[in-house]
């Protein structure tokens, strides 16, 4: 245990009748008061156990006296960075071995034994670290689709997160709600507040919007409950938190949510104006123009600016400089893919409206000048089979990125060489890829960096569907060449149709 305290009220007076006869001892008959002493070996400094799962600690008391006279009395409080304690003490035990079901909010703990001992009120106290787990932690969301309805399964791997578990838990929406999400799985996204009740997973389908628990998967809202203002159209296609401001593209409008509380936090209201989104989303600077997006029907890129409240989007400017990688307000292409890369730039993935070109634009977006918000642009047609590719991911780390088509994954090195090779081919025969994520923890500003060190961009995850079930491999990455392991670390099968990959983080606090 962490520490011990013993309280003597009895001790006072005598510390006085000592002072007052030091030099008349033998007119005083002296006795040792025997204090219940907890043994420190007997008890873990640490404890780790699951939200309603049964916890048992049998500790030693060292204790010469009559034992009848103790009493015990176990109490937890949560634990507090400051000498403040926060909220009143739940008590969990009253005998010396604890046994209980552990029902306490997830969350970090002090656990406290208090040994009394009633013949003289004399008080012993010791006290451990109780951390209470969520069914989900720390891992990945898988979201998959059969006979037009939709479920997720959690994957925790030590590979993802070296010190935590590895678990699986599947169709959390049948296990928890009773029943799936009518229609085809299009998003899933995540959102967490430090410390505080904003911890929610957002889901989306072809008919249907839920937020749920981001610890228990317990619904929390569906369809028009998310929305101040009735949507007319349930059509999620995209889902963004960037921990002040929320964003979701709906049937491709965009709709936000301004945080204040978590029963208030209802999506207020779509972007005006004439515009179709591609179903993708960055933000990583939110100072300079706020969230980046993409106009698919008029060819351009927009930005809602750092006052999300108004409603309106910020057009880029022109840029009529032929020094300048592109002109932002003109890109005239079909967007494919949008995600965050090295140097915290955006890397964007498009195709021509007619032909086989195909194409990756980098974009500053925390640039404060809009003539410096184009970055690069690499023509990527000549690649091998880059016709074919339907999946994307960058890396953070370098100049490293890649594509995969039905079969193939290819590591493309775009910056110098501005080629690709095949990293990963090792699927079955009958199986054809469905999606292609990346693990990027430093993304998210409630992951420690330290938890991650060996994750960080180096490990992916590849879904596949055969007809029957989705399949799910667990990939070794090399980020700084970007190669493949051949041999996956993991392989997790029994799914749907994998339709939506996330990593969802456990954040801290309740």
């Amino acid at each position: 245990m962490n520490y011990q305290k013993i309280f003597i009220p009895m001790l006072i007076g005598l510390t006085i009748a000592l002072n007052a006869c030091k030099k008349d001892l033998g007119n005083y008959t002296y006795h040792d008061v025997d204090v219940p002493v907890t043994e420190a070996s007997s008890v873990k400094s640490v404890y780790d156990v699951e939200q309603n799962a049964d916890l048992t600690i049998s500790p030693e008391i060292k204790f010469n006296g009559n034992r009848d006279n103790l009493s015990y009395q176990w109490i937890a409080y949560v634990r507090s960075l400051s000498s403040v304690t926060i909220g009143p003490a739940t008590q969990m035990g009253n005998s010396r071995v604890l046994s209980t079901k552990v029902s306490l909010a997830p969350g970090t703990y002090y656990l406290e034994l208090i040994v009394t001992d009633k013949s003289n009120q004399s008080i012993s106290t010791s006290r451990t670290l109780l951390n209470v787990l969520a069914p989900i932690e720390t891992g990945m969301l898988f979201m998959h689709t059969l006979n037009n309805e939709t479920d997720v399964d959690f994957i925790a791997s030590k590979n993802l997160l070296p010190t935590g578990i590895e678990k699986r838990i599947s169709n959390l929406l049948l296990s928890t709600q009773g029943s799936k999400m009518a229609g085809t799985g299009q998003m899933i996204g995540f959102s967490r507040r430090p410390n505080s009740l904003f911890n929610w997973v957002t889901i989306g389908t072809s008919q249907h919007i839920k937020r749920v628990n981001g610890f228990t998967f317990a619904l929390w809202g569906t369809d028009a409950q998310l929305f101040r203002r009735s949507a007319t159209t349930f059509n999620p296609q995209a889902h963004l938190n960037n921990y002040g401001n929320e964003f979701l593209i709906n049937d491709g409008r965009l709709q936000v949510i301004s945080w204040g509380t978590p029963t208030d936090a209802l999506y207020s209201g779509e972007f005006t104006g004439d515009y179709v989104l591609a179903p993708y989303i960055y933000s990583y600077s939110f100072y300079s123009f706020g969230a980046l997006l993409y106009d698919q029907k008029n060819g351009r890129f927009l930005n809602t600016g750092n006052v999300v409240t108004n409603l309106v989007f910020k057009t880029f400017k022109d840029i009529t400089d032929q020094t300048k990688a592109f002109n932002p307000n003109n890109i005239g292409k079909d967007m494919l893919f949008m995600d965050h890369g090295f140097q915290d730039y955006a890397y964007a993935f498009f195709k021509d409206k007619t032909g086989a070109g195909r194409y990756l634009y980098v974009l500053n977006q925390s640039s404060t000048d809009e003539d410096n918000v184009p970055v690069a642009k690499y023509d990527m047609s000549a690649l091998p089979e880059i016709q074919d590719a339907k999946y994307y991911q960058t890396s953070d780390l370098g100049n490293i990125a890649y594509y995969a088509t039905d079969k193939k994954v290819y590591t493309y090195e775009y910056s110098g060489t501005n080629t690709a090779a095949i990293s990963f081919s090792g699927i079955g025969a009958n199986e054809t890829i469905t999606g292609m994520k990346l693990f990027k923890p430093l993304l998210n500003g409630y992951a420690s960096a330290a938890e991650f060190v060996t994750s960080n961009n180096s490990i992916m995850y590849l879904s596949t569907w055969d007809g029957a079930q989705g399949k799910v491999y667990e990939l070794r990455v090399n980020p700084v060449n970007g190669v493949i392991t051949a041999q996956p670390l993991n392989t997790y099968s029994g799914f749907g149709r994998i339709n939506g990959m996330m990593t969802k983080f456990r954040g801290t606090g309740t």
